[in-house]
């Protein structure tokens, strides 16, 4: 006999509350929901803005079945790892309650589930590979250092952070919002990191994105196009990942463009092996 499937919604009010009953559940699969995990703990800690945040979870016969999270209504929806009848049902709740959706964020299944149900008129924005890094692999230092971002080097950290928003988000609109959005809150969260050589020149950058209980998503890797071709961006995501292990984590996570094969192959060799796919759809 095939068991009915009984989905229902469960709003949350606070972050706090979202986590007390689903982080445990979450944690199972840590760095395949590093994105909405990191969210949920940002914005508890008041580390991520959030404006009329929307905090789910997806029932099934009573017991967790996934997780959905709106930090805000101009950012995608994320979703964690759910059956399909739970993204059907999760669909239906969005148009019964007429809210607006830019898109949709998660593990490939789920989200392109998501896609397919809410419109016709939707296109891929991100394929991007998760990765998970247990032990890193330190490669050759050729001269320089993994030094913390700060204000004083203010000039230098804006040409950095417009460069990686104008490279990784092409269809960005508000680029000039966004890079300063960006930028002012890893300043303030102190999260921000760039590999400085001997001379003074920094050449690369990374940040700590988002943090959970076990793990630490390392994000922004950036290096100007003329300094490409040197290795740099190997050791300033591996120096941060070794930061973040010394800091009691027991992971590390990041996302890849799965069409740049060769970040694909830098991250491997530092360490991160990859454990699902991730994909971001727009609304249009």
């Amino acid at each position: 006999m095939v068991e009915k499937m009984d989905f229902k919604i469960e709003k949350f009010k606070t972050a706090n509350d979202f986590l007390f009953r689903n982080e445990e559940h979450l944690l199972k699969s840590e760095s395949i929901n590093n994105l909405i995990l990191g969210l949920a703990c940002g914005i508890q800690k008041s580390e991520i803005e959030a404006s009329d945040p929307l905090f789910l979870s997806i029932i099934q016969n009573g017991k967790l079945a996934g997780q959905a999270l709106l930090s805000n209504p101009s950012r995608p929806l994320v979703v964690s790892r759910i059956i399909d009848g739970g993204i059907i049902h999760l669909c239906e709740f969005f148009k019964k309650e007429n809210i607006t959706l830019k898109g949709v964020v998660g593990p490939s299944k789920p989200s392109s589930l998501f896609s397919k149900q809410w419109s016709s008129k939707t296109n891929l924005g991100m394929h991007q590979g998760i990765y998970e890094l247990l032990e890193v692999k330190l490669p050759k230092n050729s001269g320089g250092e993994l030094v913390f971002a700060d204000e004083r080097d203010l000039d230098k950290l804006t040409v950095l952070v417009e460069g990686f928003v104008r490279d990784c988000f092409p269809e960005e609109q508000e680029v000039d919002k966004r890079y300063i959005e960006i930028l002012n809150r890893q300043i303030r969260n102190k999260t921000l990191y760039v590999w400085k050589l001997k001379s003074g020149e920094i050449v690369s950058m990374a940040a700590v994105a988002r943090e959970s209980k076990n793990a630490a998503t390392i994000s922004m890797v950036f290096t100007p196009e003329h300094h490409r071709g040197n290795g740099y961006g190997s050791l300033v995501t591996a120096y941060l990942s070794k930061r973040v292990l010394e800091s009691g984590k027991k992971k590390c996570n990041l996302f890849t463009d799965l069409l740049n094969p060769t970040s694909n192959s830098i991250y491997r060799k530092i360490g991160y092996k990859k454990i699902g796919e991730s994909m971001h759809y727009h609304f249009i």
